[in-house]
């Protein structure tokens, strides 16, 4: 069943009213979900990917040229233990080491930018990426359009901005749960 306040719910944002709430970014968004190898170090992995990975990446073939924005998302077992709590709203926490995402303009630019991936002797070739993915798992990739509802846009992928923060309809006072002191950091105050 359809949830009966699609088009009767008073919009606070009429930006966001059904019919007008889309921002769509003008790029794709590509997630490539992944895990370390067996047998290598968290710490090693890591730091692989942000280094020798993140530069053979970026000068592979037509590398940039063919994606807006390359960010790496880490997650580790620290991470995953700060959010172990959601499980109480049904959520779980992926069991990915990590997602490489990437801008592009449209999909025939980035499926270029794989070409040159699969046929770089650097990454493929010499087995960089076998030797620190999973490969046996596998990758699993996700492929579509942000719509950003809240936040200044990204720059270099040529976006429009959301509500933003200074926006004088967000409220800034004690209302909702700002005031339990909410906070997945362990170090921070502890929860109600």
């Amino acid at each position: 069943m359809e949830c009966p306040s699609h088009l009767t719910h008073q919009f606070s944002f009429e930006e966001l009213a059904v019919g007008q709430g889309s921002n769509q970014q003008p790029y794709i968004r590509i997630l490539i979900f992944f895990n370390k190898k067996n047998g290598l170090s968290e710490a090693f992995s890591h730091e692989h990917w942000k280094s020798v990975f993140a530069d053979l990446t970026m000068s592979v073939g037509n590398g940039a040229k063919n994606f807006r924005r390359y960010v790496q998302f880490h997650q580790d077992a620290d991470h995953r233990k700060l959010v172990s709590s959601l499980s109480q709203y049904s959520m779980q926490p992926l069991q990915y080491d990590g997602c490489d995402e990437f801008h592009a303009e449209n999909a025939d630019q980035f499926l270029r930018f794989m070409a040159d991936i699969h046929n770089s002797k650097e990454l493929v070739g010499e087995c960089i990426w076998h030797r620190f993915t999973d490969v046996d798992e596998g990758m699993r990739v996700m492929v579509g359009y942000d719509n950003l509802i809240y936040g200044s846009n990204i720059a270099t992928s040529e976006g429009c901005d959301g509500i933003l923060p200074s926006d004088p309809r967000i409220a800034r006072n004690g209302s909702g749960s700002d005031e339990k002191n909410f906070s997945l950091n362990k170090s921070g105050p502890e929860r109600d």
